[in-house]
């Protein structure tokens, strides 16, 4: 079953709220938040957890004081929904800095794996490990596939992000050898050189070729607002019907309206876009 999730942001939250989606809660949003007992009150919404992502925040950090911080907000985080069987999306380092080896951070970060699956134990949730754009500490299916492969614990995994493996030219690689340790999928598309969170399929992402292979028995963040002038419901719509084969295509080639600019819905013998409703007649 095709479960979209959307990423509950502040100044998204009352628009997600209305319109009552599954939700993947931030830590750095949350913890700041007014109306946290809100957000626990509607918690059978929540779908996944991300860890924070503030600056100093850095499971992988060779500095003592900022990764310790990082754990304990994290632990705050995660006592507020203890019990939930939630993923938590967990960022396995932040940005390299220059002349930075992978390898100067990995004890660190591997320390910090070690820690969180106890309290994965504790407080009952699941690790999902996100692979990160170029530059970033876990960008690679290499350290990727060595963390798993120390840690070959149950409640750890991956979060394969569509936008950042698109980036890092790893997309099919990731799918394909690491299916079986996949908990969730980040799901945004891009231009091929720049991470921005495009709503599928309006990037360059080949979704021919990447759809056979993305797991269907996993949520899937749909990390993107809108396009154009469209809602989030609209937005929903849309990918689920690049999901489930129901985008107009002629020729392998997904087809937009020339007016609105959106993709074409196929709606039994009709499709929609954001204009309305034609017939597949009329698609030039």
């Amino acid at each position: 079953m095709l479960k979209l999730v959307l990423p509950l942001q502040k100044e998204e939250y009352q628009k997600i709220l209305r319109e009552g989606e599954f939700w993947e809660v931030w830590a750095d949003f949350y913890l700041e938040f007014e109306k946290k007992e809100k957000i626990k009150g509607e918690r059978h919404r929540v779908v996944s957890l991300h860890a924070p992502l503030s600056s100093g925040m850095d499971i992988s950090s060779s500095n003592a004081r900022e990764r310790k911080l990082t754990l304990i907000k994290l632990r705050v985080f995660l006592e507020d929904f203890a019990n939930g069987e939630y993923i938590l999306v967990l960022h396995p380092g932040g940005k390299l800095k220059k002349g930075e080896k992978e390898g100067e951070r990995e004890k660190y970060m591997f320390k910090s794996i070690e820690e969180l699956l106890k309290w994965s134990e504790i407080y009952r949730f699941r690790i999902a490990l996100e692979n990160l754009p170029p530059g970033y500490v876990g960008d690679n299916e290499k350290i990727l596939g060595k963390i798993l492969q120390t840690f070959p614990h149950p409640r750890l995994g991956l979060c394969i992000d569509t936008g950042h493996a698109h980036l890092t030219g790893n997309l099919k690689e990731l799918l394909a050898n690491f299916k079986e340790r996949i908990f969730i999928l980040h799901v945004h598309d891009n231009n091929g050189w720049s991470d921005q969170h495009f709503p599928p399929p309006y990037g360059v992402i080949p979704w021919d070729e990447i759809l056979p292979l993305i797991p269907r028995d996993v949520p899937l963040v749909v990390e993107a607002l809108p396009w154009g002038k469209s809602s989030i419901s609209r937005m929903l719509e849309e990918v689920q019907a690049l999901f489930t084969g129901k985008i107009v295509q002629s020729e392998g080639v997904f087809l937009k309206c020339k007016k609105c600019g959106h993709f074409l819905i196929e709606k039994g013998d009709n499709w929609s876009c954001l204009c309305g409703v034609g017939e597949k007649g009329d698609i030039q």
